[in-house]
């Protein structure tokens, strides 16, 4: 999948614009294909957690790295605000690939910018998260999938874009509330992260056909 992902990414701002001038066009055509990276910035997230010395991945959030006196938080950060500019960045360039304007574009807007704000502010700051602009994101998969139901033509996609959706949602309310399992708080948390950024690289995997149809 991701072979074919990078594949679209080069026709579409490498091989085939190779001649002319640099456009907008070309800019927000790679802003969409970039998106592959969510998935592995997710991930780069929770090897974070695994290698921070002290970190237990299971049952502690990842935001409890940014208090440590070490390089780790500063990697987490990092991490944290190249999510959040791949999430923003795509959102944007979807929205002009697949639509002149896309209603999903908006809770993923929120949801990156949620994550770019963990990383310029550590735990604790009413700003880390940014009020919890994050708990928009499970918005993002049913949206997308309501929104694109006809141009993406797949049940398949529409039933995990829901169930994915759903299970972030409880997440969600799982934290809200603290009924999140005690112990557990951490594990919770990396399997929300997979599941958001999976789908992401999902959703681009799904759209790259309908791309090239709107570049034709």
């Amino acid at each position: 999948m991701y072979l074919k992902i990078v594949e679209e990414c080069y026709s579409a701002f490498g091989k085939k614009n190779t001649k002319g001038k640099f456009t907008l066009k070309k800019l927000l055509n790679f802003s969409f294909y970039q998106g592959i990276s969510i998935p592995l910035w997710g991930a780069a997230l929770i090897i974070v957690g695994l290698l921070a010395p002290g970190h237990d991945s299971i049952s502690q959030h990842l935001s409890t790295i940014s208090l440590y006196s070490s390089p780790w938080p500063l990697v987490l950060q990092i991490i944290s605000i190249c999510l959040g500019l791949s999430v923003c960045v795509y959102s944007i360039g979807a929205s002009y690939i697949l639509k002149r304007f896309a209603w999903f574009s908006i809770p993923s807007l929120a949801f990156g910018v949620a994550m770019i704000f963990n990383g310029l502010y550590k735990m604790g700051s009413p700003l880390h998260g940014l009020y919890g602009m994050a708990f928009f994101s499970p918005l993002v998969p049913i949206i997308f999938a309501l929104e694109f139901k006809e141009r993406l033509n797949s049940y398949t996609f529409q039933v995990y874009s829901i169930i994915t959706a759903i299970l972030g949602m409880i997440y969600m309310w799982l934290m809200l509330t603290q009924f999140d399992p005690h112990g557990y708080i951490g594990l919770t948390q990396r399997i929300f992260i997979l599941l958001m950024t999976v789908w992401y690289g999902v959703s681009i995997y799904k759209s790259c056909g309908n791309a090239h149809q709107r570049e034709a």
